[in-house]
């Protein structure tokens, strides 16, 4: 699936506007303006508007794929209640690794 359609389908106003199409989803300005998928084109949202949603929806995902398992934060969690803050410094580490990799 397609960020664009990950997109609509994340945001309940623009799902509710949406009828749908057929073929590739839009990939520059030019072919969403072309693409005929709102019920109220009116209530379309800008091209700027979409594409900044698509790539922080991107950002969101590919951090969702590095960063550590919560199972590690739970260890962490518990090593620092017994006055051991090593394993919870590595897992912000990477954490924030995480975020400096894919920054929005």
């Amino acid at each position: 699936m397609a960020l664009f359609d990950d997109v609509i389908d994340a945001t309940p106003p623009l799902r509710s506007n949406f009828k749908g199409y057929v073929g590739n989803p839009p990939t520059d300005e030019k072919e969403y303006i072309e693409l005929d998928c709102w019920k109220d084109s009116s209530l379309r949202p800008s091209w700027s508007e979409m594409s900044e949603k698509m790539r922080l929806l991107d950002i969101q995902m590919q951090r969702s794929l590095k960063y550590p398992p919560l199972s590690d934060l739970a260890d962490a969690l518990y090593w620092q209640a017994q006055g051991d803050n090593t394993k919870l410094e590595k897992y912000m580490d990477a954490c924030k690794k995480v975020k400096e990799d894919f920054p929005k």
